[in-house]
C-alpha cells in the first residue's frame, strides 16, 4: 500500500548521507542514493528493516558524486 511505502521513506528521511530515495510497494523496491563516505550499505539496510519490512536483496551500482 501506499502508506507501507511511505512509512520505509520516512524511516529513511532520518538517514544522515542519503542523497535520493524512493520506495515501491507495487514494485517492492527502495532505491536509494547514498554518500558511503557518510553512510553504509549496511546502515540503509537496518533503518529499512526497522520499520517491520526485511531487506532482501541489495544491488550496487557506483557512481562518483561530485
Amino acid at each position: 500500500c501506499q502508506g507501507c511505502a511511505e512509512h520505509i521513506n520516512h524511516a529513511l528521511d532520518g538517514v544522515p548521507g542519503l542523497l535520493e530515495h524512493n520506495t515501491s510497494y507495487d514494485a517492492g523496491t527502495s532505491i536509494v542514493k547514498f554518500d558511503t563516505r557518510k553512510v553504509t550499505e549496511q546502515q540503509v539496510v537496518e533503518a529499512v528493516n526497522a520499520t517491520g519490512y526485511t531487506v532482501t536483496e541489495t544491488r550496487k551500482i557506483e557512481t562518483q558524486v561530485k
